[in-house]
């Protein structure tokens, strides 16, 4: 596909300059893109793809003491996940809920419940049109696209089970950019049913 050269580099640029390819005006939608199918994007140096932002359920801290209990600087910016210990949270699945526990603490400091996951698989991955990028600098171009169809709760929490989908907190003093469900591609065949490739010419 031919290069495009845009006069922002904002993170977003990949994603927005594609949905004013069908038309959508930009903003947060909480459905997806097109009906029934997500559009997202992936620059080849960049790991995880990022499925939807959801803010807890429940949550046992405000964003400002989440900061000063796990964070420094006045921003919180950490991944936790069932695998690994992280400033002694991590992800466990308890009641059809996922949980992020403090260990040391021994509570459970914010909480999703299946019916909200549920809710939000369906109404915005259900589907997704994956558009892979190179990013030449100065321009960029959309070379293949991976379009996945088909998933389900059991999928997704089973890839959290395994570590395998990361929950990522983006905070700050006065802003709190949305606390995000997040996958390495090479999972995505795991998650959805079919996968079908195209290169884009």
């Amino acid at each position: 596909m031919h290069t495009i050269t845009l006069d922002t580099n904002n993170d977003g640029r990949f994603g927005n300059y594609l949905e004013s390819l069908f038309g959508i005006p930009e903003n947060n939608r909480k459905g997806s893109d097109l009906p029934g199918i997500e559009l997202k994007t992936k620059v080849s140096k960049s790991a995880h793809i990022t499925l939807f932002s959801k803010e807890p359920d429940y949550k046992a801290l405000s964003t400002f003491d989440m900061i000063c209990e796990y964070g420094s600087l006045g921003k919180l910016n950490a991944r936790v996940k069932s695998d690994h210990i992280w400033n002694n949270l991590f992800v466990t699945i308890s009641n059809n809920c996922i949980e992020v526990y403090d260990e040391l603490k021994d509570i459970v400091i914010c909480s999703w419940t299946r019916e909200s996951i549920e809710e939000r698989i369906i109404e915005k991955i259900q589907n997704i049109e994956l558009y892979n990028v190179t990013d030449y600098g100065s321009s960029f171009s959309y070379d293949s696209k991976d379009t996945y169809t088909g998933t389900s709760y059991e999928r997704f929490i089973e890839l959290v089970k395994q570590g395998l989908i990361v929950i990522d907190f983006r905070m700050k003093f006065g802003k709190n950019r949305g606390t995000a469900f997040r996958i390495y591609k090479k999972y995505m065949d795991d998650l959805y049913n079919t996968n079908s490739y195209q290169v884009l010419t």
